[in-house]
């Protein structure tokens, strides 16, 4: 006869199994108490009064006890209780009433207070998992649980194959109900903390890259900026990912929708000879707009013309190659205080950023298209490459310039006064418009003489190399539009300082004539030289 168990094993996971029903069922009770509170009308003014608060607490107290005792079967059902009940729905009552919520009442800072309480929460509750399941997350998020180096050894971790896979995701949704508060902090007037969302957004996709619910969110954050191509850009890329968000559906034909409009107001309104910052500002605003607007064309679902289609990707492929001159810091562009406040709304450059999204969202596009066996296909494929052939030429246009100043560097400080006036009135003769091109200028490089193909290279190098203050590398570089302004605004302060000491010529094209005249004497001095 085989022996029985000894008496306190069997007891032992029966004590837990009714201590977990015993949890669940006060969780539950906890729950209904709350919905009674929001259905009341004035729901809004109850939610912050001592007793509901205090519910609330008790409430999150039991879900992390359930998710921690028994993990596997309600740890995503005491996530999702704890996110809803304790915070969202709170959150959600005041943006429903805001307009009875005035500026610095009791109301606001108690729903000010209710935001930071969460972040703090969450954050604590991310560093917990990450300790009590001995999780390795450094090459992730910022903040991890870092085991003691004194003692040599990790603490044995006694959990399953799916505890730890339950631990791991839970990091995950930590990392998104963080982004999630700090956005609704965002929309609070005194505070910033677009940044702070987007790197919490952004660490929950490194934790889980096949989820695509954080890039939704993002486009949420993105809002109207650009036009909507950072938030399309974010849409396409929740649904093309291995777990897509169903929510991301409706949000992208929100904004194709949105597009069409702009599309045809932009083509109604009325074409009047602009100055060079109010043309810049509205050529990138054209190219945002069609661009869009194409993309909702290049839909498997789509029935576009073909004659529109063609037309319209043409007019987007002239735009992104004039687009792509309009640089940060261009001395050519005088902008007076009337241009800048006129020009505030939109944008006066593409941040390197911006077209890489755009790049990315004529891939997707590519090949939703060839999953879909659409008639659009080999459209889509024929503006994609057309666009990457752009985009080459103008990352030559650059590499040229940039070897050809480091083959032959010119010092400023080594001019020769006597030949300066001589020289600035036969380059004012050679370029007397300042604009930007329009056309590809390797087209007509051919007809030109040696030394003006020279001077023109640099002068493109010149308009192009942004002020460090503007160069900002990681991830929120397409979303600065103000700071890139600013640095703009700066660099043309400094032009302007240096133009009075030209004798009254201050014209944003003199700034440059300096370095663009040395180096045509050095040139010619090397061709005496050598004759």
């Amino acid at each position: 006869m085989s022996q029985g168990p000894p008496p306190g094993e069997s007891s032992e996971p029966e004590a837990k199994v009714l201590h977990t029903k015993r949890l669940y069922r006060a969780v539950v009770e906890a729950v209904h108490r709350l919905d009674l509170i929001l259905c009341n009308k004035a729901a809004y003014q109850e939610v912050f009064k001592p007793e509901n608060v205090s519910l609330r607490n008790k409430l999150r107290e039991l879900c992390v006890k359930l998710m921690f005792l028994h993990p596997v079967d309600y740890g995503r059902k005491a996530e999702e209780l704890l996110w809803r009940k304790v915070y969202y729905e709170v959150i959600q009552l005041i943006k429903t009433n805001k307009k009875h919520i005035h500026s610095r009442s009791t109301l606001e800072c108690a729903y000010r207070t209710h935001l930071v309480a969460g972040i703090g929460f969450y954050q604590h509750l991310l560093l917990y998992i990450q300790s009590h399941y001995q999780l390795e997350l450094q090459c992730c998020i910022d903040w991890t649980h870092v085991t003691d180096p004194l003692m040599g050894f990790k603490k044995p971790v006694s959990a399953s194959g799916k505890e730890m896979d339950w631990a791991q995701m839970a990091c995950h949704r930590c990392l998104v109900y963080l982004g999630d508060l700090s956005r609704y902090q965002n929309e609070l007037a005194g505070v910033d903390t677009e940044l702070l969302a987007e790197r919490f957004y952004y660490q929950a996709l490194s934790v889980a890259p096949q989820i695509g619910m954080p890039f939704n969110q993002l486009g949420t954050l993105a809002g109207s900026k650009y036009y909507n191509v950072e938030a399309m850009y974010c849409y396409l890329r929740c649904i093309q990912s291995e777990v897509s968000f169903e929510g991301a559906y409706g949000n992208l034909k929100r904004l194709y929708d949105k597009a069409a409009k702009m599309y045809h107001q932009l083509k109604k309104s009325e074409t009047r000879k602009l100055s060079p910052s109010k043309k810049r500002c509205k050529d990138i605003k054209r190219l945002l707009v069609n661009f869009m607007y194409l993309q909702s064309l290049l839909q498997p679902k789509s029935s576009s013309v073909d004659s529109e289609l063609t037309s319209l990707c043409q007019s987007v492929l002239e735009d992104f190659n004039l687009c792509l001159f309009y640089l940060p810091s261009s001395p050519n562009l005088g902008l007076t205080n009337e241009d800048e406040e006129e020009c505030e709304s939109g944008y006066a450059f593409l941040p390197d950023l911006l077209i890489f999204q755009m790049a990315i969202i004529c891939l997707m596009g590519v090949h939703s298209l060839k999953r879909a066996g659409s008639k659009h296909y080999s459209a889509a494929i024929a503006f994609t490459l057309a666009l990457f052939s752009h985009l080459i030429n103008h990352v030559n246009i650059r590499l040229q310039a940039e070897l050809e100043e480091g083959e032959n560097p010119v010092s400023a400080f080594q001019s020769d006064g006597t030949d300066e006036p001589e020289s600035k009135e036969a380059l004012e003769k050679e370029e007397p418009e300042p604009e930007p091109p329009t056309v590809v200028p390797q087209a007509d490089e051919g007809r030109k003489s040696r030394k003006h193909s020279r001077l023109s290279c640099l002068r493109r190098r010149r308009r192009h190399h942004p002020p460090k203050a503007g160069d900002d590398s990681d991830l929120s570089e397409g979303f600065e539009s103000d700071s890139s302004h600013d640095s703009a605004q700066a660099s043309d302060g400094s032009d302007s300082g240096s133009d009075k000491s030209l004798e009254g010529r201050g014209t944003a094209f003199d700034a440059e004539t300096d370095s663009e005249m040395n180096s045509q004497e050095s040139r010619s001095d090397l061709e005496d030289m050598e004759d």
